[in-house]
């Protein structure tokens, strides 16, 4: 990470606090929301430079359309269908979709379930196909003035199949927490901006799967437009760390731009 990227980061993070500062929003709030910013980016810094190995930085795109369907008060069905490609670095073409169903169990406590189909193609000819089944839950606490937090924990069982006709079984862990901040309205409604943050780790717990998304840290920011009743998008920029084993030498140090567009996110949400 270098000092150039830190410096734009953190001057971004000023432009966006003097805008929040012309809506009337209190000094405390301003204070709150940079430091939600800044312990995010700064810990994704912080596990780049915690390794003194070999790194190699990577730019990717992703692409991601993401609906969401109610099948009843409690009930909802929705998932993505996402392609992800690397322009520098170790370039790989990926195409993933992953239908999901949430239970709304309670006001603040949903369970999610649901099934990943991952095929990836690699500039050195080793791809694979990866079957993916997965259980969590997610809690929504706390709301704090205008943000509604968003815990989410997961469970992955990945079944993983290369063109060597090799088979990895693995189990991940998946923690995140997410927040949409709303910049001209009180709340997520039609016709809102808002500035989406997360961060997010992974930790395996099963066998050691060589593959070069095994282990990974990702925040992400970006801006998010709610441009009718049922349609919104995003822009966001992620810094992602990934590595294939505890005891691999190389680092892949990430830069992804991710485009989303997603129906009904803000009436469920997102």
């Amino acid at each position: 990470m270098t000092d150039a990227l830190i410096t734009y980061i953190i001057s971004k993070i000023l432009i966006i606090t003097k805008a929040i500062s012309e809506f009337g929003v209190n000094e405390a709030f301003q204070k709150l929301f940079v430091k939600l910013i800044l312990i995010i980016a700064f810990q994704t810094f912080n596990l780049t430079h915690s390794f003194g190995q070999e790194e190699i930085i990577d730019h990717q795109l992703w692409f991601d359309v993401v609906p969401h369907f109610e099948i009843n008060d409690r009930m909802e069905f929705y998932g993505d269908g996402s392609y992800r490609t690397s322009t520098s670095g170790n370039k790989f073409n990926r195409l993933m979709v992953r239908p999901s169903v949430r239970f709304h169990w309670t006001y603040e406590l949903d369970l999610i379930g649901g099934l990943g189909l991952t095929l990836t193609w690699e500039e050195e000819d080793y791809n694979t196909v990866e079957l993916r089944p997965y259980q969590g839950i997610r809690l929504s606490w706390p709301k704090i003035w205008r943000m509604n937090f968003k815990f989410r924990g997961l469970i992955e069982e990945r079944l993983i199949w290369n063109n060597n006709n090799e088979f990895d079984p693995n189990l991940r862990l998946r923690l995140r927490v997410k927040t949409n901040f709303p910049i001209n309205k009180a709340s997520m409604d039609y016709k809102t901006v808002y500035i989406p943050v997360s961060y997010e780790v992974f930790g395996n717990v099963g066998p050691a799967v060589v593959e070069r998304f095994r282990n990974q840290s990702r925040a992400k920011i970006g801006l998010g437009y709610v441009f009718s009743e049922k349609w919104m998008g995003e822009f966001e920029f992620a810094i992602q760390r990934s590595r294939s084993t505890f005891d691999d030498d190389l680092i892949l140090y990430d830069r992804i731009f991710r485009f989303k567009l997603i129906m009904n996110g803000w009436i469920f949400g997102e």
